[in-house]
């Protein structure tokens, strides 16, 4: 009789409204997901520090994404159409058909579990990170894309969910990191809003493969990135492709300083190019950039008799 009875009180309480302890999950919105897979696209390369640690960051790369529990390997099989309407429909390519979803309440990507890209770090950030692990579970990670638009670059927050190794897809028996985007997180930031430093020194620019050199000019200077001026018959066209690796020599004499920088480019712009700044020479080993670096640097930049601060 009082299993009966609490048996009708739970069904009763169930229909009175009671609500349930689970937190309601809300689905991601599909333009949302759309506008996420446009800036994390599947085998580009990011860049990912754990919450507040920017100085711990590492490079890693998109090896596919997990749509809820379907996992995809080729930007190819997510299709996301609009209809007359204005609603948005999605659609997995699987097996030669179009499989449409109705809903997703989690978007992940995948990430290698391990790439040694730790070992490029100093030693303090070593035994930091090692401390802290970066892709143990839960851990809040934030990811950088090397997507770059108008000057911006997307960044938005992930959880990780677990670590796994891959049994399907051309990746089997890779271990990943599966991290579930906050996709309300996203948000587009300036790569360059630190305070610059406006110069003109004499540097020269490299792809890396090959010794040839081209001479600019850096015109300005900040913690994440450099901007060199060219003449426009230097023809640095030919290594400054958007996303290409580059490295930019700059000797400071004037300060008995030798500066050697590893980035990328972010954008070119008639005789302009802009760089973002990740790894620095240190010991004959180009190592991950820290702040304490990037300081550096732009104390050394500032007593250049051509260096100045700008107005405001």
């Amino acid at each position: 009789m009082i299993g009966l009875i609490k048996k009708f009180s739970q069904k009763s309480g169930k229909q009175s409204g009671q609500k349930s302890d689970k937190p309601e999950v809300k689905s991601i919105p599909f333009d949302k997901i759309e506008e996420l897979i446009g800036y994390f696209v599947i085998g580009q390369k990011l860049s990912c520090f754990p919450e507040y640690k920017e100085d711990l960051q590492l490079d890693t790369i998109i090896v596919g994404y997990m749509l809820d529990d379907e996992a995809v390997y080729s930007a190819s099989e997510v299709q996301i159409e609009q209809d007359s309407d204005g609603n948005h429909h999605l659609y997995l390519a699987r097996r030669g058909e179009r499989v449409e979803i109705k809903k997703v309440e989690k978007f992940s990507i995948m990430v290698p579990a391990e790439s040694h890209e730790e070992d490029k770090l100093d030693y303090d950030s070593k035994a930091e990170l090692r401390r802290t692990g970066m892709f143990r579970i839960r851990n809040s990670i934030s990811l950088i894309s090397s997507v770059c638009k108008h000057g911006t670059v997307p960044v938005v927050d992930s959880t990780v969910r677990r670590n796994q190794e891959l049994k399907e897809g051309v990746y089997t028996n890779l271990r990943v990191a599966l991290l579930d985007l906050v996709p309300e997180s996203l948000a587009l930031k300036e790569r360059r809003k630190h305070t610059r430093v406006f110069t003109k020194i004499p540097a020269t620019l490299r792809s890396g493969t090959s010794d040839k050199r081209y001479q600019c000019n850096v015109i300005d200077f900040c913690e994440t990135s450099a901007r060199m001026q060219f003449d426009p018959d230097s023809k640095v066209s030919v290594i400054s492709q958007p996303g290409r690796t580059l490295i930019l020599d700059l000797p400071v004499p004037e300060c008995n300083q030798y500066y050697s920088f590893q980035g990328s480019v972010m954008k070119i712009e008639n005789e302009h190019l802009v760089i973002n700044l990740e790894k620095m020479l240190k010991a004959g080993t180009f190592r991950q950039m820290s702040v304490i670096d990037a300081l550096e640097v732009k104390a050394t930049l500032l007593s250049h008799p051509a260096s100045s601060m700008p107005d405001d």
